[in-house]
């Protein structure tokens, strides 16, 4: 989610010698293009895909879609909603932040996560960047979790509208993590 790029994540991937490996951001499709052109020549099987952040019965969950079409005009247009709706919750944030005194500007969070998904844990770890809180789990335990200050709720598609768009760029879908909620 943004700590290394898909060039990075693909040399480690062929420094620890695996066979394949998917890069999966949250919401985007911006970093497949890097990711595959770094993998070409290579031998190792680069997977394009992505995550959806969707809701079920108010609970967010997550679905994965693999071997997703880069070049979906229907899935990038779905996204970029999805990043719509997830920039508002983060104006809204900053706003409930600086009022608690944590001074952070949307063109500082923006130089700082430097991608088109910006969410939760880049906050967290400029809020640690900043002395604010000495970890990350600091920053989402007073200010970003559910039921904390900050946090903000997000508007989300529905699992079944997530799975039909990966379907519709041709990729498969699976619920991501699904032990965790």
């Amino acid at each position: 989610d943004g700590s290394d790029t898909p060039s990075e994540l693909l040399r480690l991937a062929l420094e620890k010698k695996l066979a394949g490996i998917a890069l999966t951001d949250h919401d985007t499709l911006s970093g497949l293009p890097e990711f595959l052109a770094c993998a070409k020549g290579e031998n190792i099987i680069a997977v394009p895909g992505l995550e959806i952040s969707s809701s079920l019965y108010n609970k967010e969950i997550h679905i994965l879609g693999l071997l997703v079409d880069p070049a979906s005009e229907k899935l990038e247009k779905f996204l970029l909603k999805t990043r719509e709706n997830r920039n508002t919750r983060n104006h809204q944030i900053l706003e409930k932040l600086n009022a608690m005194g944590y001074q952070i500007t949307l063109d500082e969070l923006e130089n700082f996560a430097q991608g088109e998904s910006i969410g939760r844990p880049h906050l967290a770890r400029l809020l640690v960047k900043k002395g604010y809180f000495e970890t990350i789990q600091d920053a989402f335990d007073h200010c970003l979790k559910r039921g904390a200050r900050a946090y903000t709720p997000r508007i989300l598609a529905s699992p079944a509208e997530s799975i039909q768009v990966i379907h519709d760029a041709g990729g498969f879908a699976f619920w991501a993590h699904p032990i965790y909620r």
